[in-house]
């Protein structure tokens, strides 16, 4: 099924660069490190312990299932996946229909100049449901980590900076991630009392000294 594309109000920034193949963010030139990597070099994330071709399979199912979302997100339009994709996207309609999101952007790719680091918001809503906040709102076909409280903040650091007007009069914006498996969903509030940009930042600055920076 198919509609018309709707407008959202969180977009990507223009002169954010990103290769999708290797995953690289760059603006004006200078490649920027991506939530997930700083995060990673930081000691968190590490999945050096299970077998390559596993993570693979893993990585390609979980592509499937955030453009799947994507598509339905912005264009009304449910493209065809694997298996797996399609079943956990039956649960994310699941968590849609009782929640009653209003979609306010999607995959929005975003960096922070003060920080210098990027990343893709899987999306911006209003849960509404709940309440009337300002959500943003993670997708997850794997595990529970502790580092994922962490993605989300510095994404709402990225949400700030970009719109810092909008943002101005919102003291709170809300964080979940939608956790999705085959046979259920399971919506979790993160960073509620907004402590993880500071855990963040001290990842970024490992982030940096790993990649030489001195002291």
């Amino acid at each position: 099924m198919s509609k018309t594309k709707k407008e959202m109000l969180f977009k990507s920034s223009k002169d954010l660069e990103f290769y999708e193949i290797d995953h690289k963010y760059c603006v004006d030139g200078v490649e920027l490190p991506s939530v997930t990597t700083v995060l990673k070099n930081a000691g968190f994330g590490n999945y050096n312990y299970v077998k390559k071709n596993v993570l693979e399979i893993a990585a390609e199912q979980g592509n499937q299932l955030h453009s799947k979302i994507e598509n339905y997100i912005k264009n009304d339009t449910i493209i065809d996946t694997c298996a797996a994709a399609n079943s956990k996207f039956c649960n994310f309609l699941e968590f849609e229909d009782i929640y009653k999101p209003e979609w306010l952007g999607s995959e929005i790719k975003e960096y922070s100049a003060l920080h210098g680091y990027a990343g893709t918001i899987d999306a911006v809503c209003k849960l509404k449901a709940i309440n009337d906040n300002l959500v943003i709102l993670d997708f997850k076909s794997g595990q529970k980590c502790k580092s994922h409280a962490l993605q989300l903040a510095a994404y709402e650091q990225l949400i700030r900076e970009k719109y810092l007007k909008l943002c101005k009069g919102i003291p709170i914006i809300d964080k979940y991630i939608l956790y999705l498996s085959h046979d259920k969903h399971n919506l979790v509030q993160v960073d509620s009392r907004g402590l993880g940009y500071e855990i963040f930042k001290s990842c970024i600055a490992i982030n940096s000294y790993k990649n030489g920076v001195s002291l």
